[in-house]
């Protein structure tokens, strides 16, 4: 396949594009910024996106010079109307290993890591992983009013060694300046990760109390 750097003012929006991707812009952009531009935008001849309209939105708005782009030539009216719906719909098609999902989740957790980027929100991976990086039998989202002990639904192997800490679950705004704080407390003190650094804010202030 080949990949031809355009600038994104080049390429065209489909006016008919039957996918509204607002929601999706400001998620794609942090990717690209964290993992670079990793899919080409396709297009036809006259340089109108047949696939990647999100991935267009936004490089604009990153400001981004030149994007990597496909041109698909040689495609009848009808394979470009085609393609751009099948495109679309492929992922909705798709579904999840739900187990395997939330293993991953929790294993990326372990690097204090900006969970957002997944592409799934805070609140989501909050119900998936049980709001912590404690292994649930189930889901949170499972779990009825008056079902039991919360204790019933842990890995017969459960040890209060498998868990590092508690996810802290903030919303889109504040946490990014979170995780700013944190990194300038951990660089201040020289610490490994953003798990010892909170840990030790925690254990100085609850000695502060006591003193």
């Amino acid at each position: 396949m080949e990949i031809t750097m355009l600038s994104p003012q080049e390429l065209l929006p489909y006016e008919r594009n039957p996918r509204d991707n607002a929601e999706a812009v400001e998620q794609v952009a942090n990717s690209i910024r964290e993992f670079g531009f990793r899919q080409p935008i396709v297009v036809d001849e006259d340089n109108i996106i047949l696939a990647g309209h999100t991935r267009h939105l936004a490089s604009l708005e990153l400001g981004l010079d030149q994007v990597p782009v496909h041109i698909a030539s040689k495609l009848t009216d009808a394979q470009k109307r085609a393609f751009r719906i099948m495109d679309n719909r492929s992922s909705d098609l798709a579904d999840w290993d739900r187990n395997l999902l939330k293993l991953e989740l929790q294993d990326i957790s372990d690097f204090d890591y900006d969970m957002t980027l997944t592409g799934f929100s805070l609140e989501d991976i909050a119900k998936m992983t049980g709001g912590a990086t404690l292994e649930f039998a189930l889901d949170a989202s499972q779990l009825d009013e008056g079902s039991g002990p919360v204790e019933e639904f842990f890995d017969e192997d459960y040890t209060p060694a498998n868990v590092k800490m508690f996810h802290i679950y903030l919303d889109s705004e504040t946490e990014p300046k979170f995780r700013q704080m944190v990194a300038r407390i951990q660089e201040k003190l020289g610490l490994e990760n953003a798990t010892d650094t909170i840990y030790r804010v925690i254990e100085d202030a609850h000695s502060n109390l006591q003193s």
